[in-house]
């Protein structure tokens, strides 16, 4: 080996030690984004699976940014901001997700009943009925997995007594098979107090299970 190459390759060494050294300098300065930037990122296709997962490791110290972000001018920085809520749900900003269940994307409007309609939202807190709310979309919404969606929440985080004539119009009136299925199970559970328990307790409706 030569002179020159000896130089090079000591150069080269010199080089990958210093970039290993550097790494976690540069994953500490990651985490210390601002929370208000990690929302705006929420935007682009490219950084929003990893700008989601820092907001959900901030925890609450990311609220504000991520409430500001419910108002955003991109719809997928409000579609995700709703979906931390379900993440980090806080009783007390429940109402900022209400005028999401009218915003023009129905992805956005699917997570806000989401987020809302959740039972363990609710427990300390009597800041809003979701229930309402709730029947409003399905009987209002023009997308379908929307309104689905709403009747999956109503039946199995909300069933209760006073909801039995609206399941029954549902199965009278309704169509889908799908909704109509959900439907039928809401006045079921609507009847039988211990099943309801029974399925508030197992099951957690996501997005989708309605599909």
């Amino acid at each position: 080996m030569t002179q020159d190459q000896r130089s090079r390759q000591n150069g080269n060494r010199e080089k990958n030690a210093n970039r290993e050294t550097s790494s976690p300098k540069r994953a500490r300065t990651d985490t210390a984004v601002d929370p208000r930037e990690l929302v705006s990122r929420l935007a682009s296709d490219r950084q929003r699976a990893e700008a989601f997962a820092a907001l959900v490791a901030l925890g609450s110290d990311a609220e504000d940014a991520v409430a500001e972000g419910l108002r955003h001018g991109h719809w997928q920085v409000r579609r995700w901001c709703a979906i931390w809520f379900d993440e980090n749900a806080n009783p007390a900003r429940l109402p900022e997700l209400v005028p999401l269940l009218h915003d023009p994307k129905s992805k956005v409007r699917l997570w806000a009943v989401h987020s809302l309609a959740c039972e363990h939202r609710h427990e300390a807190s009597e800041r809003i009925d979701p229930i309402p709310l709730l029947i409003e979309r399905v009987q209002n919404d023009e997308s379908l997995r929307v309104r689905r969606h709403a009747v999956v929440m109503l039946a199995y985080q909300h069933a209760h007594p006073d909801l039995t004539g609206f399941f029954q119009q549902l199965l009278d009136t309704e169509t889908d098979p799908k909704l109509h299925k959900h439907a039928g199970i809401g006045l079921y559970l609507c009847g039988n107090a211990e099943a309801r328990e029974a399925m508030r307790r197992r099951m957690r409706p996501k997005p989708g299970d309605a599909d």
